[in-house]
């Protein structure tokens, strides 16, 4: 099943510049920069939440507190997810990341002078909870619309492969223990850190080149491998009448992306509502020390690195819409297992194959998104899409922990279930990801710098 696309005006830039040679296998400069960007906002990202939550804790010991800094970090996506799309796919998307994380490098200031004055309050420490949420939302979804402009559809999923490696290893290995020990160090200097990840991505945000910007129209010069170039028309945003209705229906009117969205996101509700009890299945149950709960999150990121890293391969040899059904049977039984897991050391080998059958599943999605959505479009469908996943992501994690009172492993059992009956009644939706027509072999306005 397939949208209709609009017809070519001509032959797309891509073509242009493959016609003069073989595309080159290697990403380019401005995928790394684009790279590099995005791993330091994530590093600033996961080195803020871990120290916002200790800043709040200094302050105050209020349970609902110190809780409401969770919801404020998922407002801004449900609020605001939507129109982030619209704003991307109006301006320049280079100045909208840079602008994203020069809020949250201001934020980060902010609250370092009410630290150093002693003026710092719950309230202040929530206001840039909320803040460093909305620089998010713009930032990430802007990213996930850049990268198809800098990487040939040929090499996405390798491109993709290093964005989710990266954002496991930071998340999980570099961000919390970093966050914590400055933290421990001084109240200000994951700030400072965070503000310093923050001021990089902004720096090479501005330095991609232009044909990320999708936002004037003009000419663009594309190079093959051998060093010809040859130039092509670069279409921008649709300026004054971007519609934020067009991309909602776009994607409502492509049967595989609005099924594939649903599945999707109801997957991640899984998830989330079985990792509900996650820190007390590990506590209670098994009676992992929480000096030692470090470890527990080091093998669940192990799992995720490690798919990350092979999906690329998987897919080469068996195909996106193989490596997708057999991830998420892989996430599902790795939950399952977790529930009837007899000690500490099965449970933990579990979550790693859970995490990896997640990770590999994260790959091949985002490519083949990337190459059935219009880039005109891209912003307004990722964030309509990212919407959907988050509007269900905090009703089931509430109703995760409500289960969680019945049992600790009953929440897990039921979310891995839950995705292996998914994976069965989704086989065949998954299975024709690679029947998909990419849409830059039909439009001229994907150029591929």
């Amino acid at each position: 099943m397939t949208a209709p696309v609009t017809p070519a005006a001509g032959p797309a830039p891509e073509a242009v510049a493959d016609a003069a040679s073989p595309a080159p296998q290697k990403l380019s400069a401005a995928f790394y920069r684009l790279w590099i960007a995005a791993i330091g906002s994530n590093l600033a990202d996961g080195v803020g939440r871990v120290a916002l939550p200790l800043l709040a804790a200094s302050l105050t010991r209020d349970p609902l507190a110190i809780s409401v800094l969770g919801a404020l970090g998922v407002i801004p996506w449900l609020a605001l997810g939507v129109y982030s799309g619209g704003v991307i796919d109006r301006y320049d998307r280079r100045k909208v990341m840079a602008a994203a994380d020069v809020l949250r490098l201001a934020a980060s200031a902010l609250l370092v002078a009410l630290v150093l004055t002693d003026s710092v309050t719950v309230a202040w420490v929530a206001v840039t909870v909320l803040l460093y949420g909305v620089g998010e939302v713009f930032f990430d979804n802007a990213t996930n619309a850049v990268l198809p402009t800098v990487v040939r559809p040929a090499l996405r999923d390798k491109a993709n492969s290093r964005v989710q490696a990266a954002q496991v290893a930071v998340d999980l290995f570099v961000a919390t223990p970093i966050g914590a020990a400055l933290f421990a160090m001084a109240a200000i200097a994951p700030l400072v850190a965070a503000g310093g990840g923050y001021g990089v991505a902004v720096a090479l945000s501005l330095a991609l080149p232009a044909v990320a910007a999708r936002a004037a129209r003009g000419r663009a010069v594309v190079k093959a491998a051998d060093g010809v170039a040859a130039e092509a028309r670069v279409a921008g945003g649709a300026g004054p009448s971007v519609s934020l209705r067009e991309g909602i229906a776009y994607l409502w009117n492509h049967p595989f992306l609005r099924w594939m969205t649903l599945l999707t996101s109801t997957v991640a509700a899984s998830l989330t509502f079985a990792q509900a009890t996650m820190l007390l299945i590990f506590l209670e149950r098994f009676a992992v020390p929480e000096a030692l709960l470090g470890l527990v999150a080091s093998s669940i990121g192990v799992g995720g690195l490690t798919g990350s890293v092979v999906a690329p391969m998987l897919v080469k040899r068996w195909g996106r819409g193989r490596v997708m059904l057999w991830a998420t049977v892989a996430g599902g039984a790795g939950l399952v297992l977790v529930a009837v897991s007899p000690n500490v050391w099965c449970a933990m080998i579990a979550y790693a194959l859970s995490a990896g059958g997640v990770s590999t599943w994260n790959v091949p999605w985002a490519s083949a998104r990337q190459a059935v959505i219009p880039q005109r479009l891209m912003g307004r469908v990722l964030g309509f899409a990212r919407t959907i996943a988050w509007g269900l992501i905090p009703v089931a994690s509430v109703l995760g922990g409500l289960v969680g009172r019945v049992s600790l492993v009953m929440p897990f059992a039921i979310g891995g279930v839950a995705m292996l009956v998914l994976a069965a009644v989704g086989a065949r939706l998954i299975l024709s990801t690679d029947a998909q027509q990419p849409v830059e072999l039909e439009e001229d306005d994907d150029a591929v710098a």
